[in-house]
């Protein structure tokens, strides 16, 4: 007479690889989705101190948007917090004349994560008032 009732050691241990091969996937994804996640975190942060640094030019008088200046410097490192970590962004800024009462302003804000170097661009035109 022969008892069917339980799993054999072999069965068990090919359930145990077969769970393992599975989370080691799902770990995977986790990770990659965790990374990217972060990667747009960062993004929408460069383009938050863009945006900032834009308000501060377009406060400034007409004659005072000029780099490098007191007022804008043409480069400076802005620091954020994130999840416990400190993010820092370098922002660089050029201006140039487009006629004679409007200048161009361009920030440029680049972040490494990685080992890779990222930027996001921003453009306003500044006209004297």
């Amino acid at each position: 007479m022969r008892d069917d009732r339980g799993l054999t050691l072999v069965e068990v241990i090919m359930a145990m690889l077969v769970s393992f091969i599975v989370f080691l996937g799902l770990t995977e994804t986790i990770l990659v989705a965790l990374d990217v996640n972060l990667r747009n975190a960062m993004r929408d942060e460069s383009v938050r101190v863009g945006e900032s640094e834009m308000n501060t030019v377009r406060a400034l008088p007409f004659d005072n948007v000029v780099v490098p200046s007191v007022l804008l410097p043409s480069s400076s490192t802005v620091s954020r917090n994130y999840r416990h970590m400190t993010l820092n962004y370098t922002v660089a800024r050029s201006v140039s004349n487009v006629g004679a009462n409007m200048r161009q302003v361009v920030v440029t804000v680049s972040w490494t994560r990685g080992g890779k170097n990222y930027n996001s661009a921003f453009m306003t035109i500044v006209r004297a008032r």
